[in-house]
């Protein structure tokens, strides 16, 4: 992330839907621009996915349907000058099918 920690993704798997959050330590506290994106890799399925807005503390939960393929989750969070900060992709994995 930026070559520095600003925050936190979490992972949840309920057994059918995947849900992440971000949580933020950098800019902690303040409402700045914070996007958590989460896809399947085989294509988009399930609601909620997109989470963009100008938050102080977390983004999310964002949820998809992971049986049977992998998932990613996209990160974005700008400064409180709105210059990104953070622009980070997780790579694909969890799932049942990853």
């Amino acid at each position: 992330m930026s070559g520095h920690e600003a925050g936190w993704v979490y992972d949840y798997w309920d057994g059918t839907d995947n849900c992440s959050v971000f949580v933020k330590s950098e800019y902690a506290g303040v409402k700045t621009f914070t996007q958590i994106s989460l896809s399947a890799e085989n294509g988009p399925r399930g609601s909620g996915g997109y989470d963009p807005g100008n938050y102080s503390t977390y983004a999310g939960p964002v949820r998809v349907n992971g049986v049977g393929t992998c998932v990613g989750e996209l990160v974005l969070e700008n400064d409180p000058n709105n210059h990104q900060i953070v622009n980070w992709w997780s790579g694909w994995h969890s799932g049942s099918g990853c």
